[in-house]
């Protein structure tokens, strides 16, 4: 419960930290924050949850890392799968799927690679 209150906050401060500079992408990325945030997806209360998204969505809107790219989209789209139960859970995470998809077309490159190209978002 408590992580679910800072959650907001840290995520904020995330993101703005990642608009900054690139620099704080590639640190993103090797500090191992992305599967950090997705546990908290995964396992957090709704605004929790919106703020964890939201550095996600950050990450993969601003970035053309492929690898980053599908490692983002597979973790969602696996967040959805095993969260069938906590439908709140899956429209949050399909909603940024989507915005991912409309602002990054890298993005559904790495989306067609990772899931082919029967499947849509």
């Amino acid at each position: 419960r408590a992580l679910s209150g800072v959650c907001p906050l840290v995520c904020d401060t995330l993101c703005q930290l990642l608009r900054r500079s690139t620099r704080n992408l590639d640190r993103y990325r090797t500090l191992g924050i992305q599967r950090f945030l997705v546990s908290m997806v995964r396992g957090l209360d709704a605004d929790a949850t919106k703020a964890a998204l939201a550095v996600i969505e950050e990450v993969a809107t601003s970035t053309y890392d492929p690898t980053l790219l599908k490692d983002d989209i597979a973790s969602l789209v696996e967040t959805i799968q095993l969260h069938t139960h906590e439908r709140w859970r899956q429209t949050l995470i399909f909603a940024s799927l989507t915005s991912i998809m409309t602002i990054n077309p890298e993005a559904k490159e790495a989306w067609r690679t990772q899931y082919g190209f029967q499947t849509a978002v």
